[in-house]
């Protein structure tokens, strides 16, 4: 049996479907990945979905999602109740202590939710979709390391302030290994043998992150675990890099992390995409901006979504009336996104003029007194 975890809060739960949906209708029927010699079992889907609340009205669509694609392939959707206030810490970033945006963090806590003798699980964001048969991605051997991940763009060179007192700030050792949490095959057993769960909890009381978990876990497995190609999570934002580098024209050697043929490769060969640093296909195209201040969105993928929506069991209907809403708020989703970006360019020309007027403060208040100009 394959076991993939989930997060997703009421408002979430039918996005969760449609990537249910993705893996299900792409997994080969006939010829799983090696069942008969699978040291997971195979032949059936277990889907965990952790959460904090759902309606029984949701819940009831999902037995009917369940129902209707276990007859194209075997599956089952277990449902995971979390008290999401025991994150309730100083360590939370600021954006992410009111609300369902805590439930970022039931990732860190999915181990206890699962069965005991499990050895691997995979998690997954909701923000994604499966282009293919993804079953053989749980055959990878992943020796002793704690999880088999994509390296993310970010280059985590910023410190985290420690909340404790007589605690020193915590740097990365290698901000290039930084990885995305997004996409995580699990090696339950050493979670559990050196119960990463508590180190995570322990590291979310000491120290002030930015990015939810994804920093925290960096933090505590990032240093042991087995790096996968990016076609296993492919976020949207690489192609923003290599289109950017092609309209510059400028020659390079990697886009993000990744050289320019492992690039390529998994380009041409995605197993699941991640619709990161970009517009979530249930959004405005136009809420997020490229370097050139155009709205970003590869329509391919974002068109591959919706396809997948209006083939998805029981909650169909319900995404084509969220995306005739969307189609009405691109004027203002534009607007909103321009405004953003030109302040956020204003702040880097304050900064920039700080930085050169500075150590010269003296010299430039003397000629600006001098001659009288503003």
């Amino acid at each position: 049996m394959y076991h993939i975890c989930l997060n997703a809060n009421e408002g979430y739960i039918k996005f969760a479907a449609v990537l249910i949906t993705s893996i299900i209708t792409n997994t080969h029927k006939k010829e799983p990945t090696k069942p008969q010699k699978s040291r997971l079992g195979g032949g059936k889907y277990c889907f965990h979905i952790l959460t904090d609340n759902i309606s029984k009205p949701t819940k009831d669509k999902l037995q009917i999602l369940q129902n209707e694609l276990s007859l194209i392939f075997p599956c089952e959707i277990r449902i995971h109740y979390v008290d999401i206030s025991i994150f309730d810490s100083e360590g939370m970033p600021q954006w992410a202590r009111q609300g369902t945006n805590k439930l970022a963090y039931c990732r860190i806590l999915l181990a206890q939710f699962l069965p005991q003798d499990l050895d691997i699980c995979l998690y997954l964001d909701v923000d994604m979709l499966t282009l293919s048969d993804i079953s053989e991605l749980f055959e990878m051997d992943l020796g002793s390391t704690f999880a088999g991940v994509v390296l993310d763009p970010t280059i985590a060179t910023e410190p985290f302030k420690a909340i404790r007192p007589h605690t020193k700030d915590f740097k990365y050792p290698n901000p290039y290994a930084y990885f995305n949490s997004g996409c995580m095959l699990i090696n339950l057993k050493e979670w559990r043998k050196q119960n990463i769960q508590q180190q995570c909890m322990d590291f979310l009381n000491t120290y002030a992150t930015r990015f939810r978990d994804q920093d925290i876990l960096n933090a505590i497995i990032g240093d042991n675990t087995t790096k996968l190609e990016p076609k296993w999570n492919f976020i949207i934002y690489f192609m923003m890099i290599a289109n950017h580098n092609a309209r510059l024209k400028t020659p390079a050697q990697n886009i993000c992390k990744f050289s320019i043929d492992t690039y390529q490769a998994s380009l041409a060969n995605i197993k699941i995409i991640h619709y990161c640093c970009c517009p979530k296909p249930w959004a405005s195209a136009y809420s997020v901006l490229d370097f050139d201040f155009k709205p970003f969105v590869e329509s391919y993928f974002r068109e591959q979504w919706w396809k997948m929506a209006d083939k998805t069991p029981a909650f169909a209907q319900e995404l084509q009336e969220l995306k005739s809403k969307i189609a009405d708020t691109d004027f203002i989703s534009y607007a909103k996104a321009l405004s953003q970006s030109l302040q956020t360019l204003d702040d880097r020309i304050t900064n920039i003029k700080s930085a050169l007027f500075a150590p010269h403060k003296f010299i430039y208040q003397k000629i600006k007194n001098k001659f009288g100009f503003k």
